[in-house]
């Protein structure tokens, strides 16, 4: 009797059965077919390849902008073998980012950091040539390019930076801003100093001094923008 009781109740408990195991079926397609795929690094490694392929195609690339700031932030003289290859996608960045830190301190300064960064190139570029031809009297020396002064002197601008973070933070008019000051624009002309002295064929260091004193003139200009 008691077999055939259960018989009927395993009958009635088959079709509950079916219906839970369908709809345990039905939530994982559903959670499968909504699940986010994470592409491969297959698929991501020649994606990242392709953007640094079109920098370089546009003129920006970045192991070459690392390569000079490295050179600028510790202002040693490089290999001329080093500055074959010169950009201006770095100064440009530099000079925006100099820019934008004056204006959270409250100064619009963007026309004359361009206006004074051309006047000197074109000071520094003439002085710079004019050197190169007196060294080389009675033989017809190399013309250093406009280009690679500019990109020179616009990558040591980049201590500026931290001259215009910290004009954000408290003012520079007193002793120890001008102290300051003065320091970080001697870093900037050392820093453009030893790659124009490459460009010169300089081996003994004898014109560091003629170089180096219009340069920190030159970044002195943007330091006093700063200041006042």
């Amino acid at each position: 009797n008691l077999r055939r009781s259960k018989s009927p109740q395993s009958k009635q408990r088959t079709p509950s059965r079916v219906s839970t195991l369908s709809t345990r079926r039905n939530t994982k397609a559903l959670f499968h077919s909504l699940s986010i795929k994470v592409p491969s690094t297959k698929t991501v490694t020649p994606l990242f390849s392709k953007v640094a392929a079109h920098n370089k195609d546009i003129g920006i690339d970045l192991d070459l902008i690392k390569q000079r700031i490295m050179m600028t932030v510790k202002a040693e003289k490089p290999q001329y073998e080093q500055l074959e290859n010169t950009d201006l996608s770095g100064p440009i960045l530099i000079a925006l980012a100099f820019g934008c830190l004056l204006l959270l301190s409250g100064k619009i300064h963007f026309g004359d950091i361009y206006a004074m960064f051309l006047f000197g190139n074109s000071i520094m570029y003439f002085l710079v040539n004019f050197m190169n031809q007196v060294k080389f009297f009675h033989k017809k020396a190399d013309v250093i390019p406009l280009y690679n002064v500019m990109s020179t002197l616009g990558y040591a601008l980049l201590p500026m930076l931290i001259l215009g973070g910290l004009g954000i933070i408290f003012t520079l008019k007193g002793t120890l801003g001008i102290l300051i000051s003065l320091s970080i624009a001697f870093w900037s002309s050392l820093a453009a100093g030893n790659t124009l002295e490459v460009y010169l064929r300089e081996p003994h260091n004898n014109r560091r001094v003629l170089i180096i004193y219009p340069l920190f003139l030159f970044y002195l200009c943007f330091a006093m923008i700063v200041i006042f």
